[in-house]
């Protein structure tokens, strides 16, 4: 039964890798993410292997154990703006992470599904 399966269906958990699908909604190319520890401050892992167009997504390994909660650094390929973290984000509680960003406040936020 339906039941069964979605019993049977493996759940991430914290120590597992998880995949989520990033979708860039800044209005600016995207040419770096980094997913660290909280207050982990060494940035040199990029998680994509190209820049993510506005209006784009891509699917990565944002989680490879430990802890869900990461903080989340983002650049763009636009010099222009310095890159922003976003703090403590649950990464297993989500599937999508939508990112915005305001120009005007120089905010970035995001929306999960």
């Amino acid at each position: 039964t339906l039941t069964v399966l979605m019993m049977l269906s493996p759940v991430p958990s914290s120590a597992e890798s998880r995949q989520v699908r990033i979708v860039n909604e800044t209005g600016y190319g995207i040419e770096f993410i980094g997913v660290n520890a909280p207050g982990d401050e060494d940035w040199r892992k990029n998680r994509i292997i190209s820049v993510i167009r506005n209006g784009t997504s891509v699917q990565v390994s944002l989680l490879e154990g430990g802890n869900c909660r990461r903080d989340i650094r983002v650049a763009w390929n636009r010099k222009k703006f310095a890159p922003k973290v976003l703090k403590d984000v649950d990464l297993c509680s989500l599937r999508i992470l939508t990112l915005h960003y305001n120009q005007e406040t120089e905010t970035l936020s995001y929306e999960k599904r």
